[in-house]
């Protein structure tokens, strides 16, 4: 699978309600993987901002490493326990 594409359409930082869309779930079940910190995100003010590399991260269950170029890598498992 070509990791790239997915949420191609999407910008890097993406807002709640474009989680809830990306994801085809419902606003207060965002919510709840927001506030659970499944998805991991960033408070600006009272707005919720989550980085697409988060959103990869919880849809495939593993951990990715945006890099400068817009990819990401999987991060190795020992780099995953070191932090």
């Amino acid at each position: 699978m070509d990791y790239q594409i997915m949420f191609q359409g999407y910008p890097d930082m993406l807002t709640v309600k474009e989680v809830k869309e990306a994801l085809r779930i419902g606003l207060n079940q965002t919510y709840a993987l927001i506030h659970s910190n499944a998805i991991r995100h960033v408070k600006i003010g009272k707005d919720f901002r989550i980085p697409k590399c988060s959103l990869l991260d919880y849809s495939l269950g593993k951990d990715y490493n945006c890099n400068v170029n817009g990819g990401f890598n999987l991060r190795s498992e020992k780099e995953t326990i070191a932090q």
